[in-house]
């Protein structure tokens, strides 16, 4: 078991996660640039390993579990629509919330239990927070668009991802009110939890 888990881990998850991490993140024009560009990438990079291996995890329960192999597959394929639906990539999570009928268990929504949605939002927080976004709307043929600056904060509340949390790195150069690591902990703390308690 741990020979495998160690090969599984490895082999299989972390090191594709880490190749593709490195063709994505500087290919997408994310945050891998300038004194703090480092720190923004090596948080991508342990998002989408740990999103790569709890994923893995919860699946390899899912066939322990099971009598047969076609009922495995059926919850796994179940597990991996859902957690797409709910986290908040293809429905923003207002909508989402409105349309369920409003939040889940106490305040928590279904977005939680998506594997997906800490590295959306782990993603999100950290290229946005403390950035100003500038869209161009060009709504008349012929004549100069309209330029919009956004801030990037009005971004995530839209999106409905968390601006009040507990973030990773702190504060970051002086003036700014985010620090180089912007991301929420529990968007890396979750992930690591379930990993552990799965395996």
């Amino acid at each position: 078991v741990l020979s495998r888990t160690l090969y599984d881990g490895l082999m299989q998850r972390i090191l594709p996660a880490l190749l593709c991490a490195a063709i994505v993140y500087p290919m997408a024009g994310l945050s891998a640039t300038g004194r703090t560009g480092p720190w923004h990438a090596a948080l991508f990079i342990a998002a989408l390993c740990l999103t790569n291996m709890l994923g893995t995890a919860v699946v390899t329960c899912f066939a322990i579990i099971c009598p047969s192999a076609s009922v495995a597959t059926v919850l796994s394929v179940c597990f991996v629509l859902l957690s797409t639906l709910f986290c908040g990539f293809v429905v923003n999570l207002p909508t989402l919330l409105s349309r369920g009928g409003g939040s889940w268990w106490g305040g928590l929504g279904p977005q939680y239990l998506s594997y997906l949605y800490y590295l959306n939002e782990l993603t999100m927080s950290d290229e946005l927070m403390g950035q100003t976004v500038t869209i161009k709307a060009n709504l008349a043929p012929g004549q100069p668009p309209d330029i919009y600056q956004v801030a990037g904060e009005e971004i995530l509340a839209h999106l409905g991802y968390t601006l009040n949390c507990s973030r990773v790195g702190g504060l970051g150069d002086p003036g700014t009110p985010y620090g180089p690591g912007n991301a929420c902990w529990y968007d890396l703390t979750v992930p690591l939890g379930v990993i552990i308690v799965a395996v």
